[in-house]
């Protein structure tokens, strides 16, 4: 399975360096009068691309931007619980009293669960409703899964297999972090700082989400499923948080760009 999901990886890999345009202005079957309306509304969006080049100042702007410290978080917590279900669900049905086959035969729907939880949010996250709220939505299904499995005694094995279903929304809340960590951004170099923080979150987050599920914390993993359950309650705050704090950051950005226009005309 492995090899055949990192084969489909690499060729994707390689069909996006060689087949898709880095660039709107790049693009095939533009006509010139195309691109420069591309162009255009590049800079009307304020989202950089035109000059593809590494700028210290813009690096420098992003790491001493707290967004970029709480998308690095975010990115973090919302990969904890990766562990669960790429590394640990077997051992977790296991410890429901399931023979291995049986574990394994359980994990199925959890791929179709994945695909439903990131098309979902993707969906949700591009309508009025916002990416930020869907990822605080999002939330609420891990947190409920969670539950589930630290409360549900034993014998009520149903209860705790949905709750560990639940958990694959842990994929919809990470999905948003992505689109949080491109959008929004304006300079090249800024935009690329903002996804390289995220991806650091995510990779920190894969660490750190295994470390929780210890042996001494066996069959039940009570212990492991608080501490996710513990991280996605806060990862639904902060997100709320930074919903309300965004409109004010907005604003202040619009009133500068709008200052620095004005001094620029009078210049000229």
């Amino acid at each position: 399975m492995f090899l055949v999901a990192g084969a489909i990886t690499f060729l994707w890999g390689v069909a996006l360096l060689w087949i898709f345009p880095d660039t709107p202005q790049n693009a095939k079957g533009w006509t010139e009068e195309e691109r420069v309306i591309l162009l255009e509304r590049v800079k009307r969006d304020n989202v950089g691309g035109e000059h593809p080049n590494f700028k210290l100042n813009q690096a420098i702007e992003a790491v001493c931007d707290v967004q970029f410290w709480v998308l690095f978080v975010m990115a973090l917590l919302s990969t904890t619980g990766a562990a669960v279900m790429t590394i640990f669900s077997s051992v977790v049905f296991a410890g429901m009293g399931f023979d291995a086959y049986t574990s394994i035969l359980l994990n199925l729907p959890t791929g179709v669960m994945a695909f439903i939880a990131i098309l979902g949010s993707g969906w949700l996250g591009s309508t009025k409703f916002g990416r930020l709220n869907t990822l605080s939505v999002a939330c609420l299904p891990v947190i409920l899964g969670c539950a589930l499995l630290w409360r549900l005694p034993n014998n009520m094995r149903a209860g705790r297999i949905v709750g560990l279903y639940l958990i694959n929304f842990f994929s919809s809340a990470w999905i948003q972090c992505i689109a949080l960590g491109t959008s929004n951004v304006a300079g090249y170099t800024k935009k690329g700082a903002y996804a390289a923080g995220v991806w650091i979150g995510y990779c920190v987050g894969n660490i750190m989400g295994p470390l929780l599920f210890s042996a001494k914390y066996a069959p039940r993993y009570n212990e492991s499923f608080t501490g996710i359950l513990i991280c996605f309650a806060t990862l639904s705050v902060i997100s709320l948080g930074l919903r309300v704090f965004s409109p004010g950051r907005i604003r202040s950005g619009m009133r500068s760009m709008a200052s620095l226009n004005s001094n620029m005309v009078l210049k000229i």
